[in-house]
């Protein structure tokens, strides 16, 4: 019960926020920024990047879990397959698709740890609580976070007014 508490607060937090950065990535960058030049080359790999730290981000208690339980060996050979594969894959995708492909590999690979790793995991520990994590713990809140900020994200952009808007 602990372990999927857990796991539905951390996907609360995270996945509201890091799909708000994911889908509005322009508007944030050209806040801060201030360059728009910038802002064009940049906003489509923060967005990218975002979504793998969001998968990696949701790995954790999963991972802590495991390390609780005493296996360390899967996160041994996970990250050891990982960077086998990560590396070629990393310098292929940077020569082809430059920043992008970059971040479309930290995608692949985060997404390959939450796509095979969980199940390995919830087949030794929690046995029969795997589908509960994908579907409640992570799958409702990601879920609720795509909808609605794509709902706002369809929304045109309102004229602020010169009293609130930014210079």
């Amino acid at each position: 019960v602990l372990y999927h508490t857990g796991c539905q607060l951390l996907s609360l937090v995270l996945f509201p926020a890091g799909v708000a950065v994911a889908f509005f990535s322009r508007e944030l960058l050209s806040f801060y920024v201030r360059n728009q030049a910038v802002v064009e080359h940049t906003h489509t790999v923060l967005s990218l990047l975002v979504i793998g730290n969001m998968g990696l981000s949701i790995m954790l208690l999963p991972l802590a879990l495991q390390l609780g339980y005493g296996w360390t060996t899967l996160s041994l050979y996970k990250n050891i397959v990982a960077v086998i594969l990560f590396v070629p894959a990393m310098y292929l995708m940077i020569l082809r698709y430059g920043t992008v492909g970059a971040a479309l590999v930290w995608i692949a690979l985060t997404m390959g740890y939450v796509l095979i790793e969980i199940p390995l995991m919830h087949r030794r520990i929690l046995e029969g609580e795997q589908a509960r994590w994908y579907l409640v713990d992570i799958g409702v809140p990601l879920a609720i976070s795509i909808i609605v900020l794509g709902v706002s994200r369809l929304i045109p952009p309102v004229k602020a007014t010169s009293l609130v808007a930014i210079p």
